[in-house]
């Protein structure tokens, strides 16, 4: 055997010795790695998100903004399922309105979003309102409360009705549909 051959084949051992070491503790350090489960297939139709937030601007200054746990986009429908969702309506950059929901969907091509699973709408003037359903369309002014809408100004007025328009100021505020107004005692 020539010296060539020699060099050769050592330096093929031992590249052969050494790539063999890097798979075993490459295999030994990721053994206890396990993928995590995927609540669902990732394809070009949904897409699960964590910790989204959506904001939309009117004028350049941020009109709202809604941050949900999570979310599921479906392409086929263009619509972003979401989950555990707060957030606010603005005015001159100062929080007006502040809402919450269990459930929600926004709809990407008209720029809609939908609460609902007990909707909630609150001032810093202590007004509450609250239904079953709660929605608005991009930018808007107008939000409209659907079923089982009660509007409570601190422990002094409750209204009822079946649908309210109002604005995110409450400057406007619209019942329809079987109203009741009640002025509560202290």
């Amino acid at each position: 055997m020539s010296k060539k051959l020699k060099i050769s084949l050592s330096i093929l051992i031992i590249l052969i010795i050494l790539s063999s070491w890097a798979f075993f503790v490459s295999t030994r350090m990721t053994k206890n790695i396990k993928k995590a489960p995927d609540n669902q297939p990732i394809s070009d139709e949904n897409v699960a998100v964590q910790e989204l937030i959506l904001t939309e601007s009117k004028n350049g200054k941020k009109f709202w903004e809604l941050c949900a746990t999570s979310g599921n986009y479906d392409s086929a429908t263009e619509q972003v399922y979401l989950k555990n969702v707060k957030g606010n309506f603005y005015k001159n950059n100062k929080v007006v309105l502040s809402f919450d929901s269990p459930d929600a969907t926004y709809y990407d091509k008209s720029k809609q979003v939908k609460l609902y699973g007990g909707a909630r709408a609150a001032t810093d003037s202590n007004i509450l309102i609250t239904s079953k359903e709660l929605y608005w369309k991009g930018k808007n002014d107008e939000i409209v409360a659907k079923y089982d809408v009660k509007i409570r100004r601190s422990s002094n007025i409750l209204v009822t009705g079946n649908e309210s328009i109002f604005t995110p100021k409450l400057s406007k505020i619209k019942m329809i549909g079987q109203v009741k107004t009640s002025l509560l005692k202290k």
